[in-house]
């Protein structure tokens, strides 16, 4: 892997600060969510109609949905997910996991009922 070499760094109060040996660039490790949930797999209860995966959670800080029928689903975490306006999932392995987890509810479209995708969250 190649190295990076970083020449300075910003502190709290928003100064430059040059990196050395003497002053190194500070780190601090990120925890993993403390708890999740156990990836599920759902079913589309009713096409054409969106439905919800998880309920608004503030504290959420992983969230994986895995689109795993033959069909596309649609999916949104700021209101109904519909086929316009949401993040399409193809099918057969289409999954969406951000790098920050959106904090509000999460809905998924399909168009034809019966469908399945895995869900699981993390907070």
């Amino acid at each position: 892997m190649p190295q990076v070499k970083i020449a300075a760094f910003y502190n709290a109060a928003g100064a430059e600060v040059p990196v050395s040996a003497k002053n190194p660039m500070p780190v601090a490790a990120s925890s993993a969510p403390a708890a999740y949930t156990s990836a599920a797999v759902q079913t589309i209860t009713v096409g054409g109609t969106a439905q919800n995966v998880f309920a608004a959670n503030p504290a959420r800080r992983y969230l994986l949905v895995v689109n795993t029928s033959d069909v596309p689903m649609y999916l949104d975490a700021s209101g109904a997910a519909a086929t316009v306006a949401s993040l399409p999932l193809v099918a057969g392995g289409g999954y969406y996991e951000p790098l920050l987890a959106p904090s509000g509810a999460i809905s998924i479209f399909c168009a034809t009922a019966g469908k399945t995708f895995v869900a699981q969250q993390g907070s």
